[in-house]
């Protein structure tokens, strides 16, 4: 697939894997992508990031297929989805439903990569 891959100091754009599809994920086609204040700062150098990096976290697209472990539903839904990956639901903030705060959340085209790309694999409590 074709993605927008942040190497530190420029964007390009490369052919990469398509991410591989885990039992409990769905695979996102990526339909529209926006750029974002975050996108820019990254860029600037004025938040740091992990590199390369697929940048964009704003985007709509569609479930095309759902890991064995999902309900069939998901398949053909238009969606969108929340930044904060990788929550644990046991923390304090979680709790309360800050997400934002998790300690072990890991946010979408900053921490890992994002939507700069044809396709996305998430978990369907993002969404």
């Amino acid at each position: 697939m074709k993605a927008a891959v942040f190497d530190g100091k420029d964007i390009s754009i490369k052919e990469v894997l398509i991410p591989k599809l885990g039992d409990s994920q769905v695979l996102i086609q990526i339909k529209a992508s926006g750029i974002c204040g975050t996108d820019i700062a990254i860029v600037k150098g004025d938040l740091k990031t992990p590199t390369p990096l697929i940048l964009g976290h704003e985007f709509a697209g569609e479930v095309i297929e759902v890991g064995k472990e999902v309900n069939s539903k998901w398949e053909g839904k238009h969606v969108t989805s929340e930044i904060n990956s990788n929550i644990d639901f046991s923390c304090y903030y979680c709790q309360r439903k800050i997400f934002s705060q998790c300690l072990s959340r890991k946010a979408l085209g900053i921490d890992i990569n994002g939507s700069f790309a044809e396709y996305i694999v998430l978990e369907p409590y993002l969404l």
